[in-house]
């Protein structure tokens, strides 16, 4: 049986999806024919991934990694994110390394849209996010990794969020609609 592992933050956790349980409960029940496991973690970094992946990563055929925006995160009074965009791109460079050598069907569905004048003690940028999107946009293809673009499907739709960071249930099911046509899924 094919099994696939989810490891992400809050986003991929379905935080603010009270109706369904995220776009990964989606996934998970559309493809029943498949072993789900959402090892996703709200408030997670790709430097905390990184220190659990190899841990969780065993006896999976598939993997989906849906991890970044905590990475983007100004806490008030700050000039600089949370991890610099250097520790997080050396971070990410480690997991693609790690990654080369297995024998998984691989994915990373990139981050979602922030409204950024809308936070109280943290701030989020666009920039950084589209920034940080195409890092991973660019090294995922030459380590054989499928880039799972959902920015521009929820860019400028308020309606589709609780906050200025989760989106809600229509949101994440738009999330699991984009994800449900990607290649890695046509593989399941």
């Amino acid at each position: 049986m094919k099994k696939v592992l989810i490891f992400g933050d809050s986003i991929s956790l379905g935080v603010h999806d009270c109706e369904n349980g995220g776009w990964a409960n989606h996934f998970q029940e559309s493809h029943s024919e498949v072993e789900v496991f959402n090892e996703s973690v709200s408030g997670f970094t790709v430097v905390e991934l990184w220190g659990r992946l190899p841990l969780v990563i065993e006896k999976i055929t598939h993997l989906i990694l849906a991890i970044g925006i905590n990475d983007n995160c100004y806490y008030e009074n700050s000039s600089s994110t949370s991890i610099s965009y250097e520790k997080s791109k050396r971070t990410w460079e480690k997991i693609f390394n790690y990654l080369k050598n297995l024998a998984l069907e691989k994915a990373i569905v990139g981050l979602t849209p922030v409204f950024e004048n809308e936070f109280q003690c943290v701030q989020f940028r666009n920039n950084d996010v589209k920034n940080y999107n195409k890092f991973l946009k660019i090294q995922s293809n030459p380590n054989k990794i499928e880039f799972i673009e959902v920015f521009d499907a929820l860019e400028g739709k308020r309606d589709l969020y609780d906050d200025p960071l989760h989106p809600n249930s229509s949101g994440h099911k738009l999330i699991f609609e984009v994800v449900q046509k990607s290649r890695f899924c046509s593989k399941l």
